[in-house]
């Protein structure tokens, strides 16, 4: 499901996923990555197509956020930002992000500005923070 949505790949750790399903099949997957310098992320959430409209995105970050106090991450395109407010993401300038976070963010740019391009849909990938509780 990652590959197909054409998300980054890297630092897919499937105990850190949850899956949505639907009629009993999974239509969705997200994980909580864990960077090395001990940065939280949110990343790889992807609802098949034909699933889509149906909340599966909100369960499966807000079973990811449950109880989870320290400041996490996010990378999104920016059609889809306005979402998070619900989980009190914010968006912050790239100058903010971690290191290990800051190159994850100019890599997924230049990938989806080339994309974009390819595509003829407009992806431009803003970073989001959740602050610590």
């Amino acid at each position: 499901m990652v590959r197909r949505a054409r998300l980054n790949p890297v630092g897919l750790h499937w105990e850190q996923f949850v899956v949505g399903e639907r009629d009993g099949r999974a239509v969705g997957v997200a994980q909580l990555r864990r960077h090395s310098d001990g940065t939280k992320e949110l990343a790889s959430l992807a609802v098949e197509p034909g699933a889509r409209e149906h909340g599966i995105a909100t369960q499966m970050v807000d079973a990811l956020l449950a109880g989870e106090t320290a400041a996490v991450y996010a990378l999104i395109d920016r059609r889809f930002a306005h979402h998070f407010a619900r989980w009190g993401f914010r968006q912050v300038s790239p100058g903010e992000l971690p290191r290990s976070l800051s190159r994850t963010y100019l890599i997924g740019r230049a990938v989806t500005t080339l994309g974009s391009l390819l595509r003829r849909e407009r992806i431009r990938i803003v970073p989001l923070l959740r602050p610590a509780r």
